[in-house]
């Protein structure tokens, strides 16, 4: 009997472990040809992106807006559905209707708001900088130069700013003559390609709030898809985790994001009163700098900060200085006061991951990595962290970090945690494997017994 066991089961384990050979060989050889050919696939990815990115750009726009959608169907829905005799599916679709309506026209308002704000006022700026930068670097130029005077080195200054001003404007005659004036007929078809490519983005655009719009309405459907396809493929417990991690990394991107938008339009506007209250130059295009740059955690305040200083020191010196004061102040205030109310601490992110998240995801993905990297970075963390904490539970130790502060090592026998300073001499310490397992492996042979 233990023979004809050991006869049926010898040739599935022989099977499987063929099998099994088989499949790492095959993933190693699709391994290689990816990291061989990385050029290739990441010309692949970015087709296919561009191919995708009206429908991006759609769900993009669905994702954000979909809280204040939300909210006015809630509010509308028990004005169809007070009435007995209206049906509720009635009411339903007449709330979606006007959910959707309200959606498109906020976003209507907000880039159009925007764009009637920010572009006659960022070209009348750079007009009026064009026109006006000689007289202003002349007028910077003798400032600082009234400084080297101060302290008794202007001539030196003096001829460095010479020579550098020298330096440019021969760079750029050169430039001129030999680049710029042989390749206008090349610059005209680069320019009529960035129009068309222009035209194709705004295409791009128009068909993403279509989609945008479907994806509003057919969200709930959406869902009830996405659950059943996952039951289907999953176990009933790892149906529950794969749906309840789904929540936890919408509610962790829904909040930051749209925490952080508030955020940036609040600092904005308050940037835009301060700078008009003391009379400082471009007053709305550098607040809106302020807003869009504050997205950016961290960095993006600095480079804000940065280009609007430029802007006003051209204009007068010393107001560039007061208003890096007033950024200062205003960028205190908002880390200090207005983002803990607005955002709070969604990521639960120390300062040290927030600044590891932006520069690791900003380095693969650009600018996108740099606004999304903190959340995506948030779940890894969360998922990390959940998965350490399972396994101290399953071997009866504490789960809370402040238990391993000062912790020197944990008994073997009793699991009792000793805390402590180490000693001032250390020695390289032995290894004891304490286990004591073994492992029972079936051995397949062709011998039979008599």
């Amino acid at each position: 009997m233990k023979n004809e066991w050991k006869k049926q089961t010898k040739k599935p384990f022989f099977v499987y472990a063929g099998l099994t050979v088989f499949v790492v060989a095959a993933a190693l050889m699709i391994f290689y040809r990816i990291i061989s050919n990385l050029s290739g696939v990441g010309a692949v990815i970015s087709s296919v992106a561009k191919m995708l990115l009206p429908f991006i750009v759609g769900l993009a726009l669905a994702y954000l807006l979909s809280p204040f959608y939300d909210w006015i169907q809630k509010l509308v829905y028990p004005l169809f559905a007070g009435k007995k005799e209206t049906p509720r599916r009635f009411a339903k679709g007449a709330s979606k209707t006007v959910a959707t309506v309200a959606a498109v026209l906020l976003l209507l308002i907000i880039v159009g708001g925007l764009l009637g704000m920010v572009i006659p006022q960022a070209y009348q700026s750079i007009s009026n900088l064009i026109t006006t930068l000689p007289e202003k670097s002349n007028a910077v130029l003798a400032w600082i130069n009234g400084i080297a005077d101060t302290f008794g080195k202007g001539d030196t200054l003096a001829g460095w700013i010479s020579d550098g001003i020298t330096w440019v404007t021969a760079t750029l005659t050169a430039w001129a003559q030999n680049e710029l004036l042989p390749n206008l007929g090349t610059i005209a078809v680069d320019l009529s390609t960035k129009v068309f490519g222009i035209i194709g983005t705004l295409t791009n655009v128009f068909i993403g709030v279509v989609i945008c719009i479907y994806a509003l309405n057919s969200k709930e459907l959406f869902k009830a898809q996405a659950k059943k396809m996952t039951y289907s493929l999953f176990s009933v417990s790892t149906g529950n985790y794969i749906i309840n991690m789904t929540r936890y990394i919408d509610q962790t991107f829904g909040k930051y994001l749209n925490g952080m938008l508030i955020d940036s339009v609040v600092l904005g506007f308050l940037c835009f009163i301060g700078m008009s209250l003391f009379r400082m130059p471009y007053a709305l295009l550098i607040s809106v700098i302020v807003c869009l740059f504050n997205l950016i955690p961290i960095f993006g305040p600095l480079i804000a900060a940065v280009i609007g200083a430029f802007f006003v020191l051209l204009e007068n010196p010393l107001q560039a200085l007061f208003f890096l004061i007033f950024i200062l102040i205003m960028q205190q205030l908002d880390g200090n006061v207005i983002a803990p109310k607005i955002i709070g601490n969604q990521t639960g992110l120390s300062a040290f991951w927030v600044i590891f998240a932006i520069v690791v995801f900003g380095g693969l993905f650009g600018i996108w990595g740099m606004i999304l990297g903190v959340p995506a970075f948030a779940v890894i963390y969360a998922l990390i962290e959940q998965f350490v904490e399972n396994r101290l539970q399953k071997k009866s130790l504490p789960d809370d970090t402040e238990a391993f502060h000062d912790l020197l090592e944990i008994d073997e026998d009793s699991g009792e945690l000793k805390y402590g300073a180490p000693s001032e001499e250390m020695t390289i310490p032995e290894y004891e494997d304490n286990t004591n397992e073994s492992v029972d492996i079936p051995i397949y042979d062709n011998t039979e017994e008599s």
